[in-house]
């Protein structure tokens, strides 16, 4: 019997290590530990009445390490699902600005996001996963309140492949950094630090350029007066 409880415990601490931070694993091991945890404490608990209680101890000393590893791990999925699911709006926003162009037969895009038709784009798409404190409008018109991203008005599809188009701030994503779609339509994710830059040098060049930066009220009370509409 002892045997069997030092190798359960053998099992469960191997789970467990399993599933520390490392992007090399896959989360499946995450359930291997949860998994051990789980067996781990009822089977301790089911000798509760003949085994002594330092047994007890030590399956919540397991449970504790179990969870150090689960909770952290977790943490990154969630963090990795709302970077992802955040580009794939800014990339059917870039979808939505291609099909005003043509439409329309323009070379500029419309000066804010809610120029654009319902037909081509969902006001769900307004609001970044990440965005807790935003509420979904009912139709595109009345999304601009509270979107979640910035907006530089005035481009179009000639304009440098290298400026923003519409970036979502990294208030929306844990402080982390933000993703970004640029006038190429590439959608990529900025790093804290480089995103800071990013988003003084989109300022600076929508100044010096004469477009037009707009960001919701929502998301410049949010922010606390870092991103603001300009002019």
């Amino acid at each position: 019997m002892m045997k069997r409880s030092l190798v359960l415990t053998w099992v469960i601490f191997v789970g467990a290590a399993a599933c520390m931070p490392s992007p090399a694993r896959p989360s499946a091991l995450v359930l291997v530990g949860c998994l051990g945890l789980v067996v781990g404490v009822a089977y301790w608990f089911s000798k509760l009445r003949c085994r002594p209680w330092v047994d007890v101890l030590i399956a919540g000393a397991i449970a504790l390490v179990v969870l150090a590893a689960v909770i952290p791990t977790m943490a990154r999925a969630r963090h990795l699902a709302v970077r992802t699911s955040c580009q794939s709006h800014l990339h059917q926003f870039a979808l939505a600005l291609a099909a005003h162009c043509s439409t329309n037969g323009s070379d500029l895009y419309p000066m804010a996001l809610t120029g654009l038709s319902s037909n081509d784009i969902s006001p769900l798409l307004f609001i970044c996963p990440g965005d807790r404190d935003a509420r979904n409008a009912p139709t595109v018109a009345t999304a601009g309140p509270t979107a979640s991203y910035l907006y530089i008005g005035g481009l179009g599809p000639k304009s440098r492949a290298n400026v923003p188009l519409i970036i979502c701030p990294d208030i929306n994503h844990d402080g982390k950094g933000g993703s970004v779609l640029f006038c190429s339509h590439e959608v990529k994710w900025i790093r804290k630090r480089e995103f800071d830059e990013l988003i003084d040098w989109t300022y600076a060049y929508a100044e010096s350029n004469g477009l037009r930066v707009v960001v919701s009220d929502a998301l410049t009370k949010r922010s606390k007066g870092r991103y603001k509409s300009r002019p």
